[in-house]
């Protein structure tokens, strides 16, 4: 309301229809700030490493839970095999398999049912620090 202020001392008493007009940029500029502000904090949190990742770590074979988003999968003492959530109630989700032992033995991450990753039922991992992430469009995972 300052450029209304510097408008009518210098060429008189604006109407009333620009004060209308001037109240609701600065509302809308408000609202705009203060978007704004809120997305600055949410980007300094993730830069800050604020992320909240929900991280797991297996030694035998299991299920993606729904809290899931890192799973770290130790297959030291056999093979691993871990199956994803059902497709169709997991649109937009993300996860991320890791395998973490140097052994032998293999970790394998299937698709629910008949759903794919990439086209195919199951994905392996058969070297230390090896890793997926599948990203979930509804109907089936894709890697990424």
């Amino acid at each position: 309301l300052h450029f209304a202020t510097k408008i009518s001392e210098s060429q008189g008493t604006p109407s009333r229809s620009f004060h209308r007009w001037w109240e609701e940029v600065a509302d809308k500029i408000e609202t705009l700030a203060t978007g704004i502000t809120a997305l600055s904090a949410t980007v300094e949190g993730l830069s800050a490493g604020s992320l909240d990742v929900s991280t797991r770590t297996i030694t035998a074979s299991d299920s993606v839970a729904a809290s899931d988003y890192l799973i770290l999968a130790d297959a030291t003492a056999g093979a691993v095999t871990l199956t994803l959530p059902a497709a169709s109630t997991n649109a937009g989700r993300v996860i991320t398999v890791k395998k973490i032992d140097a052994g032998i033995n293999i970790v394998t991450v299937y698709a629910s049912g008949s759903e794919t990753i990439d086209g195919v039922a199951s994905k392996d991992l058969t070297l230390q620090y090896a890793a997926l992430t599948a990203v979930c469009d509804g109907s089936t995972w894709w890697l990424i």
